[in-house]
């Protein structure tokens, strides 16, 4: 119940069997108490919390539909779920597919090591990036150099074939109009001559003459009538504008020249070699000649590329960039790898494991994305070779393994807030207490919340509650309950014996309640 509510709370994903069976919905309400790290980054955020306080809830509907309200606002699931880092983190017996994961365990390492390993693993990132980078463009370069070369003749014949006809926007449309006038030039010809003989006959006077000597009559006219000077003036003004038009006719026949067949060839032959080149666009003239511009471009790109041999040349120099980069990251993890080690097997030797030590083994590889490094916990015992983790251990060591790798990754932990859950699963006694008093000093730095059935681990407690489950009633309920003072000797005695009312049980978790409570204070 405690898990759901929070995975809820941070973002996980709704589901309607969290909703009691006939309820509408269920809700789940949270107060944070932000510590100044988390307050700067959710002023970074522009979230708003009062008094130093952040409210988060969560209500499902019963048809799996959910609304998540931080400081009463809402927002999405996946906004919740980036502030969760900040927060709180949880650590689960799942946890324990880390010891059998060299990828998980590079992270922990890396975790572990902090800024040192995180300055020369982006060191290393900004290495690897430009040199696989260039890696891939040398791999396609030699792939496509039969692919490339063909690409070069089609561009080189298309921009020689432009340059020789240096094709003009609309000039096939200019061309055919041209053509269609050469090709009717007689009729043109004999129009003209004819309309040019009405206008301008040889044998008679003509059209203007006779309009001339009309104005002159209707002048002499226009004393006995005023209207017929106006008349006049309005053919007179017309013969002034037919003069000029003749005039120009005049000019036009003069100018064609019926020789023009050599002209009609050329423009012809013009026409009949731009259509061979638009022929592979559609015929659009337009589509060559811009085909023809970007194979300009794609050349000159081409002449400024660089070559294979290039390409090696500086692919050398970004593989010993890359080299040093990586023998530098190595170096940091090897050296956050014995720390680690120390730290682990100090935790180990208080679980009843002294003479089992965790060693951080490196194995060079291939430069990959996260260095050229494969990082792998080993585990040595006397007597016996070194083995990988998972292989070396039985379940219950491999319980008190994933304790100590808990206890050391959680004391380096961001969140303010850590739940353990029953991570102590597979241990008691002896071991039981040292994990409790190694929970108990976390909790000195850390708000811990830790899920067990260990009465050794729960005494160490600052605060204890009982989850329990009522069957009697008509519908499931489950309960959450402080237990203090008797209640919680008696709880203690339960979880030890079993009989929560038996003197000896009862005596048992006196001693241990008293034996934990000296001792915290000096964690």
């Amino acid at each position: 119940m405690l898990l759901g509510a929070v995975r809820l709370l941070t973002g996980g994903r709704s589901d309607a069997k969290a909703v009691l069976s006939g309820a509408a919905k269920a809700n789940v309400d949270s107060v944070w108490l932000p510590s100044a790290r988390v307050a700067e980054y959710l002023n970074a955020k522009e979230v708003s919390f009062d008094d130093e306080e952040l409210f988060v809830s969560r209500s499902v509907q019963n048809d799996g539909k959910s609304r998540l309200l931080l400081s009463g606002r809402p927002v999405p699931t996946s906004y919740m779920s980036e502030l969760a880092e900040e927060l709180i983190e949880i650590h689960g017996q799942s946890d324990q597919l880390k010891l059998k994961n060299p990828e998980l365990q590079r992270q922990m390492l890396d975790a572990f090591g902090g800024a040192p390993i995180s300055e020369e693993l982006k060191s290393y990132s900004v290495a690897y990036d430009k040199w696989n980078k260039l890696r891939k463009q040398l791999k396609d370069a030699r792939e496509n150099v039969g692919k490339r070369e063909i690409e070069l003749q089609y561009n080189r014949g298309l921009v020689e074939r432009f340059d020789e006809l240096d094709p003009q926007d609309n000039e096939l449309d200019e061309l055919t109009k041209e053509i269609s006038k050469i090709r009717h030039l007689e009729d043109i010809s004999e129009g003209l001559q004819e309309t040019l003989s009405i206008l301008l006959p040889e044998e008679s006077e003509s059209p203007s003459n006779l309009i001339n000597q009309a104005v002159s009559t209707l002048l002499k006219l226009s004393k006995y009538d005023e209207r017929l000077s106006e008349i006049a003036d309005l053919i007179d003004s017309g013969l002034k504008s037919l003069e000029p038009g003749i005039q120009e006719l005049e000019d036009y026949a003069n100018e064609i020249d019926l020789d023009s067949l050599q002209r009609l060839r050329e423009l012809e032959d013009r026409v009949t070699e731009l259509k061979i080149f638009a022929k592979p666009f559609g015929g659009d003239l337009e589509r060559a000649i811009e085909a023809s511009l970007k194979a300009q471009e794609f050349l000159a790109a081409e002449d400024a590329g660089l070559d294979i041999e290039e390409l090696e040349v500086r692919l050398e120099g970004l593989a010993n960039e890359l080299k040093e980069t990586a023998s530098s990251l190595t170096d940091a993890r090897m050296a956050a790898g014995d720390e680690f080690s120390k730290a682990i097997n100090g935790e180990l030797a208080g679980l009843a494991m002294k003479g089992t030590e965790l060693v951080v083994q490196f194995t060079s590889r291939e430069p990959a994305s996260h260095g050229a490094d494969i990082v792998e916990f080993m585990v040595e015992t006397k007597g016996s070779n070194r083995r990988p983790i998972a292989k070396a251990a039985s379940g219950g060591e491999l319980s008190r393994i994933m304790v100590a790798l808990e206890l050391v990754t959680a004391a380096n932990s961001a969140p303010d807030t850590i739940i353990f859950d029953e991570i102590d699963s597979g241990v008691g006694g002896a071991t039981a207490i040292e994990i409790g008093r190694r929970l108990a000093k976390l909790g000195k730095t850390h708000q811990i919340i830790v899920v067990s059935h260990l009465p050794q681990v729960a005494a160490w407690a600052d605060a204890h509650f009982l989850i329990a489950k009522d069957e009697e009633e008509a519908q499931l309920r489950t309960s959450v309950t402080a237990v203090t003072d008797d209640s919680r000797v008696r709880e203690i005695a339960r979880m030890l014996s079993g009989l929560a009312d038996s003197d000896t049980g009862l005596a048992h978790a006196e001693e241990l309640l008293s034996m934990t409570t000296q001792v915290k204070p000096t964690l």
